[in-house]
């Protein structure tokens, strides 16, 4: 049985191998075709898988099925909510004793200058 997220990581992974095919494209035609980025798009517009393989081995020599899965396929990475919310109760913990040992800092000092003044007012009035 498939869960939501392995569905949703799949078509994800899909519309980035649709993406990478399309700018490997567009990207030879740019750079080694001299196309200009407007005509590169026009030569593209429309087409489908099938003939964009073919626009790159006709004109380019290049079997795409013949780079590395790594580059065609692309990578993902999906976060569980379960986990960013945990990361973000650390953060949060971590941050409130950074701020509690801050102000802890902070009373110590006052409380220091204040008995400084206190003695300084009581030495005044003996």
């Amino acid at each position: 049985m498939t869960t939501q997220a392995s569905l949703n990581a799949t078509e994800t992974q899909l519309t980035a191998h649709i993406n990478n095919l399309y700018n490997t494209v567009f990207w030879a035609l740019v750079q080694q075709a001299g196309e200009t980025t407007t005509q590169a798009h026009a030569i593209l517009r429309g087409t489908v898988s099938k003939q964009k393989h073919e626009i790159l081995f006709s004109r380019f020599g290049l079997n795409y099925n013949g780079i590395g899965e790594r580059y065609r396929k692309g990578s993902i990475l999906v976060r569980e909510e379960k986990v960013r919310n945990k990361v973000r109760k650390n953060l949060f913990r971590q941050m409130r004793a950074c701020m509690n040992g801050a102000l802890k800092k902070v009373a110590g000092e006052r409380g220091r200058k204040r008995g400084r003044s206190h003695r300084k007012q009581r030495s005044a009035h003996e």
